[in-house]
């Protein structure tokens, strides 16, 4: 079985989208799961995630992180949003 899912993220400033792409593209080109992929792509000022699995499970433990990953992107940039 083949599973996909499509996540948007809108993100308030153009500054922490360039920081989530720079923090999710490299791993998505080192993924160390064979089970899923996953596609980043920006269009405007969203950032899609496109996610390929081989079942439910796998699929699921890889949103899960990238999510972790992006959220946490976003967090960065509002802390140092607050310095700046």
């Amino acid at each position: 079985m083949n599973v996909q899912a499509t996540i948007s993220i809108a993100l308030e400033s153009r500054r922490a989208l360039e920081a989530a792409l720079e923090a999710l593209i490299p791993e998505s080109i080192i993924s160390s799961n064979p089970r899923s992929t996953i596609k980043i792509v920006r269009e405007d000022d969203i950032l899609y995630m496109i996610f390929r699995a081989t079942d439910t499970s796998a699929l699921r433990a890889s949103i899960n992180s990238y999510l972790r990953f992006a959220f946490l992107s976003k967090r960065v940039i509002e802390i140092i949003e607050q310095f700046s």
